[in-house]
């Protein structure tokens, strides 16, 4: 019966990596591969941590800052072609804060096509990846999580100095 047990805890689930993933995106949305590897190597570049999705019908990779006693995850960039916003997940300071969040979808907001409500500030809003398949669409979206990153790093630094 542990073997039962554990089929049905993996059943609809798959380990994934950077090779399986971007191979099938390839097959699902091959104009967005250049769009989700410039994300990918903007990640890797700051020293986030990438955590590989497991799902098997919409997984994700989803970029982690590990920072001075903080784990928070960024956003997620799915198979399906979608970026997610990962409001949901932002417990620490200062994103736990509504004017912040406000502030991050302000931000996005400033990027054509792209409308993340009000009442979504607590969710997880998303986008098609097609919107940052122009070069100020996608530099805009990175940009934007360096500043979101850099006011993570503050705060952390800030409360750890406060401490």
């Amino acid at each position: 019966t542990s073997i039962a047990e554990q089929a049905k805890k993996t059943a609809g689930r798959r380990d994934w990596d950077e090779a399986s993933y971007f191979d099938e995106l390839a097959v699902r949305h091959r104009d967005y591969v250049p769009i989700a590897r410039r994300i990918l190597k903007w990640a890797v570049e700051r020293g986030l941590d990438i955590w590989w999705g497991k799902g098997i019908q919409d997984p994700s990779f989803i970029p982690v800052l590990d920072f001075a006693g903080i784990r928070q995850q960024l956003f997620g960039i799915y198979l399906s072609g979608v970026f997610e916003v990962q409001f949901q997940y932002y417990k620490h300071p200062p994103f736990n804060h509504m004017e912040y969040r406000r502030e991050l979808a302000n931000k996005l907001n400033l990027i054509s096509g792209v409308s993340i409500p009000e009442e979504r500030l607590t969710k997880r809003p998303s986008f098609s990846l097609a919107l940052l398949q122009s070069e100020d669409g996608l530099s805009h979206v990175l940009s934007t999580y360096d500043w979101f990153v850099n006011q993570l790093k503050h705060h952390a630094t800030k409360e750890g100095a406060d401490g």
